[in-house]
């Protein structure tokens, strides 16, 4: 009789073991889609500010705005750099310091005769991955 209690007990502690380890593997990957989907929104917002970053510079380009004098008024820490300027933000995508950032925006403009050329991207740092760029041409119509 105590043979074959002690068969039914081992047989459920058996079942017990495989269902524990039946859920850890499902546990295991629930935590790697969640870790995963949170580094993609992660890289969505980055991706979606800088567009909103390097579209707003162009935008100021195109206009006729003094694009350099807009963006040291705004923008006091920014950085003079090879024929443009670069502005510097934190993980929270607020202006900072160059010791501070994460990202940067590189501001580039050349004029030639009548036409003014703009190059604007936005990196990561860390990475020095481009997340977005876009280039600009703008006719200078002179009086």
């Amino acid at each position: 009789m105590n043979g074959r209690q002690t068969r039914h007990s081992s047989m459920f502690l058996l079942e017990l073991m495989i269902a524990i380890l039946f859920f850890c593997l499902a546990a295991t990957v629930c935590i790697r889609l969640i870790v995963k989907s949170h580094i993609i929104s992660q890289k969505t917002q980055n991706l979606n500010m800088a567009l909103n970053q390097v579209t707003t510079a162009a935008e100021i380009f195109k206009s006729e705005t003094d694009v350099e004098e807009y963006f040291k008024n705004e923008f006091p820490q920014c950085k003079e750099i090879k024929d443009g300027f670069a502005v510097y933000y934190n993980e929270k995508w607020e202006a900072c310091k160059k010791k501070d950032a994460k990202f940067q925006l590189s501001i580039e403009i050349t004029q030639k005769a009548k036409k003014a050329e703009g190059y604007f991207s936005m990196k990561d740092i860390e990475t020095n991955q481009e997340i977005y760029d876009i280039s600009l041409n703008k006719f200078i119509w002179e009086e």
